[in-house]
């Protein structure tokens, strides 16, 4: 899929925007519309552009708006190494990575797919169980997991594969779209 250009403009802005949001606090641009948000991250769209999504990550506390905690405890997502990765290396079950910037050493957006959140059926409770289970070195993890197993591991990442992170595909598929927390300080 090719993101077109006016989109990469128009989401960079926003994301330049977010990225200011503790210092001056400017409200977010008319007809972006926040669909998700964590400790580290906001998710939003256009309706312009149905089917994608702009992801921007910054320090903890930038998702959430508690300002004192972004800068008290200033450490960076671990999401933005995983979706440089997940860039370079596509897979059924990883977030696709249309395009990523970086605004500095501690912000980065993204623009990828808007996937919908997975059901809590059993089978989807087994298989987060199971992807999360691998991420934390069990054994038997399948070949496409072992660089983010290492990951995980040689970067000392924090696991943090809930529901939320965890969505699907228009066909079912199932994606890990942000499996860990805690990234470098």
């Amino acid at each position: 899929m090719i993101v077109p250009d006016t989109f990469v403009a128009l989401a960079r802005t926003q994301a330049y925007r977010r990225k200011l949001k503790f210092k001056r606090s400017p409200p977010h641009a008319e007809q972006w519309r926040r669909v998700g948000s964590g400790w580290f991250s906001e998710v939003w769209e256009h309706p312009d552009y149905p089917g994608l999504v702009l992801k921007v990550s910054g320090k903890s506390g930038f998702g959430s708006g508690e300002t004192d905690s972004y800068t008290a405890w200033p450490i960076t997502d671990a999401w933005q190494v995983y979706a440089q990765y997940c860039q370079k290396h596509p897979h059924e079950h990883l977030p696709q990575i249309l395009h990523f910037e970086r605004i500095n050493a501690s912000t980065a957006w993204a623009i990828m797919p808007k996937y919908d959140h997975a059901e809590h059926t059993q089978e989807n409770k087994r298989t987060r169980r199971q992807w999360g289970d691998w991420l934390n070195g069990a054994r038997g993890a399948p070949e496409w997991m072992w660089p983010i197993v290492g990951m995980a591991s040689s970067l000392n990442f924090r696991v943090d594969l809930h529901t939320g992170n965890i969505m699907v595909r228009n066909d079912g598929i199932l994606v890990m779209t942000d499996p860990f927390s805690i990234g470098a300080t």
